[in-house]
């Protein structure tokens, strides 16, 4: 009778360890496992893992959910057929085998192609605004002389790549996936480990080690490593001094700092005031360009 009760029970019932997509069925109808299979799917969404940047904005969560992109379930048949083979007059033989067995059932949706597109780029991670675009590693300037600056990763991703990803995860039913893992973001093409760029530092770091102070009256002038790269020719990776671009510099300086012979007030000595024009008089300073030149070069 037991035995006999049990086969009557599971003729539209699952067996225990029975599942569906991760669903567990035991003790459920068709009715029951599609109702739940397709609550599964409406509760669907896929989470985009982005790239964490220092200098990056907090763009928020990149999600997609099966409302984005009109997802539904798609009835393959593989619930009814799974219920029809089950053997009622042998249940505990088939209960055993469904314990023990692989559930590898495939989830099928349908959604929206066109939707995709437009929930994707509506995605805080595909807004210009939060997008960092890579840098390249490069030899900068400081005052302490040239050093190498460490590469910039960014934030900027394929449009494209990242498209056929997500479509991809949709297809198959993924709730997650990592964009920088599967190589979907831009990347510098430089970096500080490139011996080339460490070489060049140290060749302009050989020419960039003076730090002049210039008192000109009562201002002063520096001369440091980012005014001296300006005076530097690069050929074959090595750097020399031109000095026509420091003659261009002191002439620039004596500009600047000349007063001789230009216009001015002057006050005489019964008070009144009198423009000389430019050319006349002969008050002010004059810069010994060439002396000055001398030294700096020294």
């Amino acid at each position: 009778v037991v035995y006999g009760y049990a086969a009557w029970h599971y003729r539209n019932r699952f067996y225990p360890g029975t599942e569906f997509f991760s669903i567990p069925a035991a003790e459920m109808s068709v009715y029951d496992v599609k109702a739940a299979v397709k609550a599964k799917v409406d509760a669907y969404s896929l989470q985009l893992i982005t790239r964490k940047n220092d200098e990056a904005h907090d763009a928020g969560e990149s999600r997609i959910s099966a409302e984005d992109v009109a997802m539904t379930y798609r009835d393959n048949g593989e619930i009814d057929k799974a219920m029809k083979n089950q053997k009622v007059w042998v249940w505990p033989v088939m209960m055993l085998a469904q314990m023990l067995g692989e559930k590898n059932a495939s989830l099928e949706t349908t959604y929206d192609e066109r939707l995709v597109t437009k929930a994707l780029n509506q995605l805080p991670c595909m807004q210009k605004e939060n997008m960092i675009a890579p840098e390249d590693a490069k030899v900068v300037l400081t005052d302490d002389g040239a050093t190498v600056r460490t590469e910039i990763y960014g934030t900027t991703l394929d449009e494209e790549k990242t498209g056929e990803a997500v479509r991809e995860a949709l297809d198959t039913g993924a709730t997650q996936i990592d964009l920088d893992s599967l190589g979907l973001y831009k990347n510098p093409k430089v970096f500080s480990s490139d011996l080339s760029l460490m070489t060049k530092a140290m060749a302009m770091n050989r020419v960039l080690g003076a730090k002049i102070l210039l008192r000109c009256g009562n201002q002063t002038e520096v001369v440091n490593s980012e005014v001296i790269a300006s005076f530097l020719d690069q050929k074959d990776g090595s750097y020399t001094l031109n000095e026509e671009k420091l003659r261009a510099y002191v002439s620039d300086l004596a500009q600047k700092y000349d007063t001789y012979q230009k216009k001015r007030d002057f006050y005489t000595s019964i008070g009144t005031k009198i423009t000389l024009e430019e050319g006349m008089g002969d008050y002010g300073w004059l810069m010994d360009q060439e002396a000055t030149y001398e030294e700096l070069l020294e």
